[in-house]
């Protein structure tokens, strides 16, 4: 039994009070085991009830919490591109510091923006910085959609978004993100399906699943799409009981957020 809420738990709870005006009673396991991980209280004194869960690989978590720190997110003065990166867990960053400066500049030199794409082996040999990201296996994509909009600084050039492993790769159709949420509450013993049961258990009406969502999430379009800033999906997902959703990336500063009343939407992250 938990004594405190965790640190995901922590940051939900205060957008949840942002954005609702609600407050947050999360004690309700340390009382009784199994119950949600809190119960919300309207200025009207009704009540609802979310489970917080990270979408994540649990051997990433770690990687994550340092990448999280740093916003996902680096810089190369010059370059004209921005570029994505995945790296493995035992990725020593501190290496990674030292190096990338280096290797993205002769990629972006050589052309090399895309993994079909090699540099010379010449050029290789001579950059100690080439050599240690060939080592560590780590795929660079650089892309030449930049934009200078302050909402999608993603997109910036020069930006250089740093992902755990696997995350890198073109984006997909929006709708992958009600299909996914539909297709794993259809799944018994899943954990969104283990997160509903016990909204549903609750019995109250209004039941929030709030979903931080890690580059290391199911696929990289699923996780791409949460976080894009631009895309949106339109489907309606099924998702039992459950009232309301709220998509959260760990790269992003919007989310999405779906109501049975509403629909979908997105919308700047207030915390």
């Amino acid at each position: 039994m938990r004594l405190e809420p965790t640190s995901e738990e922590k940051f939900a709870f205060a957008l949840l009070i942002t954005e609702l005006g609600v407050s947050v009673d999360s004690g309700l396991e340390q009382r009784a085991p199994g119950q949600v991980d809190a119960l919300l209280t309207y200025p009207n004194g009704d009540q609802s009830v979310v489970e917080v869960t990270i979408l994540c690989d649990p051997r990433e978590t770690e990687l994550w919490r340092l990448l999280q720190k740093r916003g996902n997110k680096w810089h190369l003065e010059g370059s004209q591109l921005w570029w994505t990166v995945g790296l493995h867990p035992k990725t020593p960053l501190k290496q990674f510091n030292q190096y990338f400066r280096e290797a993205f500049a002769l990629h972006e030199q050589y052309g090399a923006i895309h993994p079909d794409v090699y540099l010379p082996r010449h050029v290789v040999a001579s950059s100690p910085a080439l050599q240690w990201f060939e080592k560590h296996q780590l795929n660079i994509f650089g892309h030449e959609d930049v934009t200078d909009d302050p909402r999608y600084k993603g997109r910036h050039s020069g930006t250089v978004n740093v992902t755990s492993e696997g995350r890198s790769g073109a984006v997909g159709n929006p709708e992958i993100v009600p299909r996914w949420l539909s297709e794993q509450a259809g799944t018994a013993g899943s954990q969104i399906r283990k997160k509903l049961d016990k909204l549903a258990a609750s019995g109250i009406t209004e039941q929030h699943l709030y979903l931080l969502v890690d580059y290391s999430a199911p696929s990289y379009d699923f996780t791409w799409i949460v976080g894009d800033e631009e895309e949106m999906p339109t489907e309606e997902p099924l998702v039992g009981s459950a009232s309301h959703l709220w998509l959260v990336s760990t790269f992003s500063r919007t989310y999405l957020r779906w109501s049975a009343g509403s629909g979908w939407s997105r919308r700047e992250l207030s915390t």
